[in-house]
């Protein structure tokens, strides 16, 4: 058997001592030839994997801090949401509620109390599909908030308009009431009749007011009325005053409640100086009492 191959490594001390001499074999040189390197490699990859270890853990640590900041953050937005969801519920309540004070039995837009994802569910795994899902809820609910304040606007409008048109005030202040609405003894032919209107005894020119905003549809003599004025208000509600002794208004003249449209006389079919006032709702007449909100004459005896 061939002997191995040796390698002499020799040793030499300071101060004069002695040399040493050690026979290795060529494995022996060779392994510790690849332990010295990789010691070297080892040695010169530790600071990188050290310095980059380092900044993985400052990474993280940020990562938490971020993490913590978020949490808070999602909280305070779903309580600002919560908030905007009670101010939601509570316009829907108060747009039910002055839909009924107008007279409007729903709104075209149904109101729904739709309330949004809990506090868990937005600080959960899909916190971003939660928040859009409530963002996108009450967009529509405001959606149809406003389209119900525009339909209620409108809805207040024709509401005010109509009692505009409402006969509320007496054309006449201070006087007495004569004939009333209803059947009574014509004072011409002594007959039984039905007399359409009320009589307001007052001296001759007293002013005589519109007691609702309209237009003069008429102006002018009118057969047993005498001189005459038909005011229109809308809403096939109709005025008309006779016996009238000067007009102040013209036909197709727009009037508001209160305004001056002629004064007292005795003109037509009449006993004495009276107005004669009639409300026609639907083209049939009625008790112009029962319209007269400010109503202090007192019947005659």
């Amino acid at each position: 058997m061939r002997a191995p191959k040796l390698y002499t490594i020799l040793v030499l001390p300071h101060e004069g001592r002695s040399m040493r001499s050690f026979a290795v074999t060529r494995p022996f040189v060779l392994t510790v030839g690849i332990m010295g390197a990789m010691l070297l490699v080892a040695g010169m990859s530790f600071p990188h994997w050290f310095l980059s270890n380092r900044q993985q853990a400052a990474d993280l640590q940020a990562l938490r801090v971020h993490n913590v900041a978020l949490t808070g953050d999602l909280r305070a937005v779903d309580v600002e949401m919560a908030r905007l969801r009670g101010q939601i519920d509570h316009f829907e309540h108060q747009a039910r509620k002055f839909a009924l004070m107008a007279g409007l039995e729903a709104l075209p837009a149904e109101l729904e109390a739709a309330g949004g994802p809990a506090e868990d569910d937005i600080i959960g795994a899909s916190l971003h599909q939660a928040l859009r899902e409530e963002l996108s809820s009450l967009t529509s609910r405001e959606e149809r908030l406003s389209r119900n304040f525009e339909v209620l606007a409108e809805a207040y409008r024709e509401r005010e308009a109509y009692l505009d048109s409402m006969p509320t005030i007496s054309p006449v202040q201070g006087a007495y009431f004569g004939s009333q609405f209803g059947y009574r003894r014509d004072p011409f032919t002594g007959k039984r009749v039905f007399h359409r209107g009320q009589d307001i005894v007052a001296n001759t020119g007293t002013p005589v007011r519109a007691p609702a905003a309209g237009r003069v549809t008429r102006a002018g003599r009118t057969g047993g009325l005498g001189i005459a004025i038909y005011l229109s208000h809308g809403h096939n509600i109709v005025s008309r005053f006779g016996h009238l002794s000067k007009l102040k208004v013209r036909s197709g003249q727009k009037v508001e409640r209160g305004d001056v449209i002629g004064y007292v006389g005795s003109t037509g079919r009449a006993m004495g100086p009276h107005l004669h006032y009639e409300i026609l709702v639907s083209g049939k007449q009625v008790d112009p009492r029962d319209y007269v909100l400010d109503d202090s004459r007192q019947p005659m005896s």
